[in-house]
């Protein structure tokens, strides 16, 4: 049988030998605190005069290129090859966003294989697009707009997937239905 808790003695419950400890002072009293004093209203922005052109933001520098794209480019330029178009402007999802250290082994390959990945690299951005344009073409939803000959809205940025409950067939869907599923798909698209 286990004995219960008020019979099991722990080491821990034993002091220390050593110097005594010493007890920690008391924190000094603290003043009342007072109450936060109110905010003021966050000023709001003016409205232009009419008539008042309005002002025009200046154009954003165009990011430099990654230290990996950079050094790829270096690397291809370096053995007299062509830089494939688009590799300077590839975003780090086309090569994983790896660094500048990765060239460095990449310049083990033979020209013909590194040619192949600086290709794949630069044209990342235009498979993306090829295909999103596939799965946005490939819906349900679009093929049957387009079979009612309704108009179909401009494909999102990212095409994603969505779950569209097909309880009924798409055909038995109303006009007004159906784009509102679309509509739908668009804007989750859009975030």
């Amino acid at each position: 049988m286990t004995p219960g808790p008020e019979k099991i003695r722990s080491s821990f419950d034993v002091p220390l030998p050593g110097p005594p400890t010493q007890e920690v002072p008391p924190a000094p009293a603290q003043k009342a605190a007072r109450p936060p004093a109110p905010k003021a209203a966050a000023p709001q922005p003016k409205a232009a005069a009419p008539g008042a052109k309005p002002k025009l933001k200046a154009p954003e520098p165009e990011p430099e290129p990654s230290e990996f794209l950079q050094a790829l480019a270096d690397l291809l330029r370096s053995r007299k090859l062509e830089v494939p178009s688009g590799l300077l402007e590839a975003p780090p999802s086309a090569y994983a966003g790896q660094g500048a250290g990765t060239v460095e082994m990449m310049a083990r390959l033979k020209d013909e294989d590194l040619l192949e990945r600086a290709g794949k690299v630069a044209g990342w951005q235009a498979r993306q697009q090829e295909r999103a344009q596939w799965a946005w073409d490939s819906s349900p939803l679009i093929r049957e707009l387009r079979r009612r000959e309704l108009p179909v809205p401009e494909r999102p940025a990212r095409v994603g997937a969505m779950a569209v409950s097909l309880k009924r067939p798409l055909a038995e869907w109303s006009d007004g239905e159906l784009t509102a599923a679309v509509t739908e798909w668009t804007r989750l698209g859009e975030r």
